[in-house]
């Protein structure tokens, strides 16, 4: 009842986040979570009640059986990002890119269909249990995946698509990373997403507060015009700015999360834009400054998922609305 209560309340936060005894820390939650949107110090004491509670909340998931690759731990520590080995063939790709692109197309259609004026920067719509993105702004095309069990259509996905959600390997590389014993797959989701030539790209960032690592597989030979992803190394670490920053995004909204145009520049000057064959695969904490590049030649497909520690996904301050909402970075500049 109470899980119930809190995702009526937030909007996002599934029962499963607190199974049997630890439902009874829903009212804690909930008040340090909107504490914690009011000042610093307060954000904090949220940030330290939230370490303490962890450990009880790792103890109610199995925990992945294979040991992390330990070099890929190691650069991963160290760099915010590594390439990692996949399990899928050339063919395997190549029927996971094919599947994807003829739907480019429908999508397209279908969002003209639903917005005829073409004002709307995105267009979302949901069919047969997935759903569907075109963000015209930045010329991203998403199909958005179900955390669960997809129903028979999913029989005729390729291999890739189906067990894509969750890689042994890359969980286990997950929980080591966090130092979990519970690591949740699909989180924030998974998706495909086809990247074109557009008038926008989204500046330098960090994707959220909540320890995330994202996956990446190239489904296409990603060059430099193909819009490859950008990083700069290192700048996952937690610091005082750091978590200023976070404190910001759980007062005013994601914003915050955005880079300014000076920083922007200067991180266009150092980053590191990570480029490579079809079935180039990657793992990357989404703490690590990154951003998107202009896709001039082609397009990019990928597909993407997340894992977090299952205690990241309780409640947190950016679960509600947010008080002082700063404005989308797209309208700052």
């Amino acid at each position: 009842m109470l899980a119930k209560l809190a995702h009526r309340i937030s909007g996002r936060v599934e029962a499963e986040t607190y199974p049997g005894a630890l439902a009874g820390l829903i009212p804690v939650d909930l008040v340090l979570s909107l504490l914690a949107k009011r000042s610093y110090p307060l954000y904090r004491l949220w940030r330290r009640y939230g370490e303490l509670t962890g450990p009880y909340f790792d103890q109610c998931a199995a925990a992945v059986a294979a040991p992390p690759d330990e070099g890929h731990l190691r650069e991963l520590r160290a760099r915010g990002l590594v390439r990692v080995g996949q399990p899928y063939s050339t063919g395997e790709v190549a029927e996971a890119r094919a599947w994807v692109l003829e739907r480019v197309e429908p999508m397209r259609r279908r969002a003209a269909e639903l917005d005829p004026s073409g004002q709307a920067s995105s267009v979302r719509w949901q069919d047969e249990g997935l759903r569907y993105e075109v963000d015209r702004r930045t010329g991203r095309l998403r199909i958005y995946f179900p955390r669960g069990p997809a129903g028979e259509q999913a029989e005729r996905w390729p291999r890739i698509l189906r067990e894509f959600g969750d890689v042994p390997a890359w969980h286990a590389l997950a929980q080591a990373y966090f130092g979990a014993g519970a690591v949740r797959a699909g989180q924030p989701y998974m998706m495909a997403e086809v990247l074109t030539a557009a008038p926008d790209i989204e500046p330098w960032h960090i994707d959220c507060l909540r320890p995330t690592l994202k996956s990446f597989l190239y489904l296409t030979d990603v060059g430099s015009a193909q819009g490859p992803l950008r990083f700069q190394p290192g700048t996952h670490v937690l610091d005082e700015a750091r978590h200023r920053m976070f404190y910001r995004i759980c007062n005013g909204g994601l914003g915050h999360a955005y880079m300014g145009e000076e920083e922007s520049r200067r991180l266009d000057a150092i980053c590191e834009a990570v480029t490579g064959p079809a079935g180039t695969a990657l793992l990357f904490d989404t703490q690590v400054l990154h951003a998107g590049s202009w896709c001039t030649e082609g397009m990019r497909v990928a597909l993407v998922n997340g894992y977090r520690p299952l205690v990241a996904t309780r409640l947190n301050p950016r679960l509600f609305r947010d008080p002082r909402p700063v404005p989308s970075p797209w309208e700052k500049y």
